[in-house]
């Protein structure tokens, strides 16, 4: 997979070219709580599990850390990509 940037590893080149599409088309598809209540449960089953990686206080710090951090990461995305959006219809609308 051809990267765009040495630091994204997911995105297609498509993708990197223009990550507004993508967190627009993204948003479109998952709405906040569904991503919130699959972060819970991610974080829920990575807690719960019995001999598994995060069986070590360090490793749930870890990941009750990313989940927070996952988050903020998602609602900062979503608050980005909704206003770069709401922006761009107001432009539009003083145009007409």
């Amino acid at each position: 997979m051809p990267q765009i940037n040495p630091q994204t590893i997911c995105l297609t080149e498509k993708e990197g070219k223009n990550p507004m599409k993508f967190l627009h088309q993204f948003f479109q598809n998952h709405h906040l709580t569904e991503i919130h209540k699959l972060m819970w449960e991610w974080l829920v089953c990575g807690l719960t599990q019995k001999d598994g990686y995060f069986e070590d206080p360090k490793q749930r710090s870890k990941l009750i850390w990313c989940y927070q951090e996952f988050e903020k990461l998602f609602e900062a995305a979503w608050l980005i990509q909704n206003n770069h959006y709401k922006s761009k219809i107001e432009i539009q609308g003083t145009r007409n």
